[in-house]
C-alpha cells in the first residue's frame, strides 16, 4: 500500500510516498489451494503456522476456501474425549494400530498396514503389508530400528486391535520385557491419527484422479508430510524435531 502527499506545482503535484510494509494481504486462492493440495491437504490453522514461522515464504495470511476432495472424503465424526498426559521422553510409549484389509491392493500387493505413533514426539511410522503373518516381523523390524536411532529402549507399546495381532505382539513383549497394553476404545492417539491417514489418502487419490492401488504411495506421502507439520498436540511443535 502506498500513502502519498503532494503540493500542486504548476498543473502537477509533487509527491512525497511512503511505503507502508506491515500489511496483511490476503492470498490468491489459486496460491493456497496450491500449498493446501502439496502439503497433502493441511488445515487452514496448520497453514497460517508455517506462514508465521516463515516455512511458506511466498505467503503471509492464507484463507482456504472449500475444498472438493476434503468436502467429500473428510467425514467430521464426534470429538475424542479421552486424553491422557503425554509422556516426558521418546519411547516411553508406542502406539500401533493395524489398519486393513483395504478395499484395493497396493502395487506392490499390501492390503494391510501398520502404524506406530510415538505417545511423546507424535512422530509416525507406516508400514504396509500383505499379510497380517507379517506384523510380528514388521514389529520386530520397527523396534530395531527406533531402538538403534535413538540409543533408547521401548518401554511400552499400546496395542489396538485384538485377536491374533494382540497375542503375537503380547508374547514377544513379554519376552522382551516390555510393557504392553490394550488401548481403549476410542483412544484419541490412534483413532485421530488413522483417520486423518485414511482421509488424506482418500483426497490425494481423489485430487490426482489415480486408481485406489496407490494408496501405499499416498500413505508414505501423508506421514512424511505429518511428520515435518505443526501438530496441536505438541502446541505446534513439529514431530520430527521432538523427536
Amino acid at each position: 500500500m502506498i500513502v502519498a502527499r503532494g503540493t500542486k506545482c504548476s498543473n502537477l503535484y509533487l509527491t512525497h510516498a511512503k511505503i507502508i510494509k506491515d500489511v496483511h494481504v490476503v492470498e490468491s486462492a489459486e496460491k493456497v489451494e496450491l500449498w493446501h493440495k502439496r502439503l497433502c491437504h493441511m488445515g487452514e490453522k496448520d497453514m497460517v503456522k508455517l506462514c508465521k514461522s516463515n516455512v511458506l515464504s511466498d505467503m503471509s495470511n492464507p484463507h482456504l476456501k472449500k475444498c472438493d476432495q476434503c468436502f467429500v472424503k473428510k467425514k467430521s465424526k464426534v470429538s475424542f474425549d479421552v486424553h491422557s498426559p503425554r509422556r516426558l521422553e521418546i519411547l516411553d510409549l508406542v502406539h500401533c494400530h493395524l489398519c486393513g484389509p483395504m478395499k484395493t491392493r497396493t502395487i506392490g500387493g499390501s492390503a494391510y498396514f501398520l502404524s506406530f505413533v510415538d505417545d511423546h514426539s507424535r512422530k509416525t511410522w507406516v508400514y504396509t503389508l500383505k499379510s497380517k503373518i507379517d506384523v510380528l516381523s514388521m514389529f520386530k523390524k520397527f523396534k530395531v530400528s527406533v531402538e538403534r536411532e535413538t540409543e533408547k529402549k521401548l518401554k511400552c507399546i499400546c496395542i489396538d486391535n485384538g485377536g491374533d495381532f494382540l497375542r503375537k505382539i503380547g508374547a514377544y513383549c513379554r519376552e522382551s520385557l516390555i510393557s504392553y497394553q490394550r488401548s481403549l476404545r476410542f483412544n484419541g492417539v490412534d483413532e485421530r491419527m488413522n483417520r486423518a491417514l485414511v482421509e488424506r489418502v482418500n483426497c490425494l487419490l481423489l485430487d490426482g484422479e489415480l486408481p485406489e492401488s496407490f494408496w501405499g504411495e499416498a500413505l508414505s506421502t501423508i506421514v512424511h508430510v505429518l511428520n515435518l507439520s505443526p501438530c496441536v498436540s505438541l502446541q505446534h511443535e513439529v514431530p520430527e524435531m521432538v523427536w
